[in-house]
């Protein structure tokens, strides 16, 4: 996909994003949604873009009015999450972009993105089922279009301000009243994939990609691949990661083969790790 450029939404400076930014924006254009502090960080390949224009979005005041917190974070975190698609949207209107990579802050990308031979024009980190109420894809790598955004939005009023499609959810809520975790922005992605309502790469599959097998996964903390939970070879807490002919392999030991990793993304804890080393431990 010619010239598709990264994105991400993250408000103030952390250490962990300019380390990321270091490292993806070495093959990639991305776009730095976030207050005014980030302004500094704007470079040749990468814009800075005020996170303040869209903050009073008709949309995004809504969410703010209307919500109910199912989730396991505060108030504010959850708004932040749910609120970003559709800022996004709103930045692509605004930029005349029809797709857009978007990148967690603390998920770097090891290679040009406009290479990578997307089947799809969504494309999302969607986990298996791996039990009846789990409900979970990701945007922390995922290709998504103004098209997903507005489908996004219908999804969300739907499911918590007119409740017409509450019953998708109603299972999970009552399950996470006694059970870990909850309601979150990675159910609404789940759902719009789950339900068909937009056709969405899974990009947890592994394809083949510059010469290797290469795949996206869900966090380095996580032995989790495409078709099992424990798919991956881990070095104690992180997952062993493999610097060889040219790019960064990690194991898959139930197939018994070395795959290429596309990002690899430092979720919780383990963004500890993203410093100025890990520069020179990656090939990017």
């Amino acid at each position: 996909m010619k010239n598709l450029s990264s994105v991400i939404v993250h408000e103030n400076f952390d250490k962990y994003l300019k380390i990321n930014l270091d490292i993806t924006s070495k093959n990639n254009h991305v776009y730095l949604i976030g207050n005014q502090e980030l302004n500094s960080l704007e470079s040749e390949k990468i814009t800075f873009v005020d996170i303040n224009k869209y903050r009073n979005l008709d949309s995004v005041n809504k969410i703010k009015d209307n919500f109910i917190n199912y989730g396991a974070k505060d108030n504010k975190t959850e708004i932040f999450w749910y609120s970003r698609i559709l800022m996004i949207n709103e930045f692509m209107k605004e930029y005349n972009l029809n797709s857009v990579f978007n990148i967690d802050s603390d998920n770097i990308l090891l290679g040009d993105i406009s290479e990578y031979p997307f089947k799809e024009k969504n494309a999302l980190c969607v986990s298996k089922n791996w039990h009846e109420h789990y409900l979970t894809a990701s945007i922390h790598a995922g290709l998504i279009t103004q098209e997903f955004c507005e489908e996004y939005e219908k999804l969300y009023f739907d499911l918590f301000i007119n409740k017409s499609k509450f019953n998708l959810i109603e299972g999970k809520v009552e399950f996470h009243k006694s059970n870990q975790g909850g309601i979150a922005d990675m159910t609404v992605y789940y759902l719009l994939y789950s339900q068909k309502i937009i056709k969405i790469q899974n990009l947890l599959e592994p394809v083949n990609f510059e010469g290797h097998k290469s795949v996206f996964i869900n966090n380095i903390s996580s032995e989790e691949g495409f078709d099992f939970q424990d798919q991956y070879l881990k070095n104690k807490k992180y997952l062993k990661i493999v610097k060889k002919d040219g790019g960064n392999f990690v194991y898959d030991i139930k197939n018994n083969e070395y795959l290429n990793l596309l990002n690899i993304h430092f979720q919780g804890k383990a963004k500890k790790k993203m410093n100025n080393l890990l520069k020179f431990k990656l090939s990017y």
